[in-house]
């Protein structure tokens, strides 16, 4: 009797990020509006590919916030976005 082996490759679902210029801190980790990240930078740096970045109404301003590498897939929503039906 021959030995079969089976590899899983198993995906990770996809994370929420939330991004808040004016209530939120970048030592949070992000994972609700409550807890939202401060900067954009910030955001996608601690973001693995295909997570979802929501960004909360607003202006976003300072360093953080241009000048932002994006090296990975990534879906980056405004928060007051509406998506056709």
């Amino acid at each position: 009797m021959g030995l079969i082996a089976i590899a899983f490759s198993g995906t990770a679902s996809a994370v929420d990020i939330y991004v808040n210029a004016t209530g939120g801190d970048d030592n949070n980790d992000g994972l609700s509006w409550a807890a939202a990240k401060a900067t954009i930078k910030n955001a996608t740096g601690s973001a693995a590919d295909n997570d979802v970045i929501w960004l909360a109404d607003g202006e976003y301003t300072g360093p953080d916030n241009r000048n932002v590498n994006i090296d990975k897939k990534l879906t980056i929503t405004g928060q007051s976005k509406r998506v056709p039906s």
